[in-house]
């Protein structure tokens, strides 16, 4: 509980210095509540444009397990299919829908006329639907052909149908994917939008540049009839002006659209477009709620604190305890005065909720780096050795993966052993060479030897995060590192515009360039870690220096 000092002294005039009191400490409270309304009604933008942006790359990891599954099935049941339809062509005397009996659940039967109409079937929907415009296709194959697994708009199933051309007339057997598997992917994503009413539509879009085609996939809302061909026509011209946007530019995200490109899990040589709508109305109510709140707060906050400051007694170290933990954002304990204490309590509420805004946002970040580091790990013992752009752009991928790991502090404990350094920069450089060459740079080191103790991640990552940067920001293909007497050094060719701020945490020199802007901060808290001094120059090349001495062995 606070103690309160006697504000008054004798001979002094009371009723004029509780007024003067009352106006110097309204003033502070009125700035301190403006400022939180301010900075809660200026975030709001941020904050939605976050939310989004995280319910988005949620959903296309469901997406992206959701279509595994798909093709992890299309993989067991193809020779099935096949055998399937070799037995229904010696039976085709016999009524589909009597066939159809023999068949489980998943199967379908497909027949059309000399038009390529289906004229017969067990699939209702596809009913006296026409497949002229795939007939060429269709007459090159008269011995059972199976594809890969395609959205089916009526009821939003997966469906791989084979072919087969006889007669003049196609047959098909067609396979819905619908295993417990796929469907629970299904429903997790359904739940996404269910629960985020700003998502207006999930779609996918399938494309095919070297025919220059398109499918649209509305996999959540089933529209219980096929496409028209206009409609076909409409989605081929919207999913090729998506695909020719995102090759210059990958991913977009709007104010009422975002989306994203990756390769098609089903066939290596097309795409796919992850794409979510967000509803232009549901940000313009929130924000017109929000402006209703916040104005009402506002007046009711004035009005409190005027009622508060007329009756206020206390002195002055009040105030100042107060604003001191405002400025370190601890809660305040209440007082005996009930009237002080409503504005404590809201002050109180109101830094708990963005305590439990900051934890939710960093738990969020927690979990997805979690997840990301079993596909990381599949993807660097799956990769083409000579493929150096994937190579590459999983390097890069890793080396902002550990900068988060280590900004999030889930590495718990430090291990303190004794490091060679030149061969660990050498290793370093060494896992750069894709980087390196792709970017167009060459690093050229004169190292001398030098043992250190300290934690070896640590240093990879000040070692790292400098090389990053270097081929980053470097205006010239040479990257210059020298490690003399207990001085380790990066020598570049280019011009820091902030210097005071490069170390500050989200700072970022060139957007454009990306990165999350922890880099040089990460490297800030390692060298005060280990009291490594920093001396960085910044005229016709930028040179950061790190002095050892404090750490070298002895």
């Amino acid at each position: 509980m606070i103690k309160f000092h006697r504000f008054y002294q004798k001979g002094v005039n009371i009723k004029n210095k509780i007024i003067i009191l009352s106006i110097i400490i309204g003033l502070i409270f009125l700035l301190i509540i403006n400022t939180l309304i301010l900075q809660l009604y200026t975030t709001y933008n941020k904050n939605f444009d976050l939310e989004k942006e995280n319910i988005f790359y949620k959903t296309l990891y469901y997406s992206n397990n959701f279509l595994s599954e798909i093709l992890k099935e299309y993989k067991d049941k193809k020779e099935k299919i096949l055998t399937i339809h070799k037995w229904a062509l010696k039976n085709l005397d016999k009524n589909l829908s009597t066939l159809k009996s023999q068949l489980p659940a998943n199967y379908h039967l497909f027949l059309t006329n000399e038009n390529f109409i289906i004229t017969d079937t067990t699939f209702k929907y596809d009913q006296n639907f026409s497949l002229a415009f795939i007939k060429d296709i269709l007459k090159q194959r008269p011995k059972p052909h199976i594809g890969p697994p395609i959205c089916e708009p009526a009821t939003t199933h997966f469906i791989s149908f084979s072919n087969s051309y006889q007669n003049n007339r196609v047959f098909q057997v067609g396979y819905i994917f619908n295993s417990p598997n796929i469907k629970q992917f299904k429903n997790q994503i359904r739940q996404i939008q269910k629960s985020h009413h700003f998502i207006k539509n999930i779609t996918l879009y399938f494309i095919h540049p070297n025919s220059n085609f398109a499918q649209k996939c509305n996999f959540l809302t089933p529209l219980y009839h096929k496409y028209s061909l206009s409609q076909m026509k409409q989605q081929r011209i919207e999913g090729i002006k998506l695909f020719n946007e995102l090759k210059h530019k990958n991913p977009i995200f709007n104010k009422n659209q975002m989306y994203i490109l990756s390769k098609d899990l089903f066939n290596p040589n097309e795409y796919i477009i992850f794409k979510m709508e967000i509803d232009p109305n549901f940000y313009s109510q929130k924000l017109n709620i929000l402006k209703t709140i916040l104005a009402m707060t506002i007046i009711f906050v004035v009005s409190m604190i005027i009622f508060i400051f007329i009756y206020l007694k206390k002195s002055i170290h009040f105030i100042e305890e107060f604003a001191n933990h405002i400025k370190k954002e601890l809660p305040f304990k209440e007082t005996k005065n009930e009237d002080i204490n409503i504005v404590i309590k809201n002050y109180n509420n109101t830094l708990s909720k963005l305590h439990n805004l900051i934890d939710s946002k960093e738990e969020f970040l927690q979990f997805a780096m979690h997840e990301l580091k079993t596909p990381l790990a599949i993807l660097s013992l799956n990769i083409d050795e000579k493929d150096y752009l994937s190579k590459s752009a999983l390097k890069k991928l890793t080396i902002a993966y550990n900068d988060m790991v280590y900004f999030l502090e889930l590495k718990n404990n430090s291990k303190i052993e004794k490091i060679d350094l030149k061969p660990l920069i050498i290793e370093r450089i060494k896992f750069f060479n894709e980087i390196l060459e792709l970017e167009n740079k060459t690093i050229i080191h004169d190292l001398d030897d030098l043992c250190i103790y300290a934690d070896k991640e640590l240093i990879e990552r000040l070692i790292d995060n400098n090389i990053s940067n270097a081929i980053k920001y470097s205006l010239d293909e040479n990257i210059y590192i020298t490690l003399k007497k207990s001085i380790l050094s990066f020598k570049n060719k280019g011009k820091i515009k902030d210097k005071d701020k490069i170390f500050n945490k989200f700072y970022r020199e060139d957007k454009v360039k990306g990165g999350f802007g922890i880099g040089l901060n990460i490297i800030k808290k390692i060298t005060q870690k280990y009291n490594i001094k920093i001396d960085m120059q910044n005229d016709y090349f930028v040179i950061f220096k790190y002095d050892f001495k404090e750490i070298i062995c002895k």
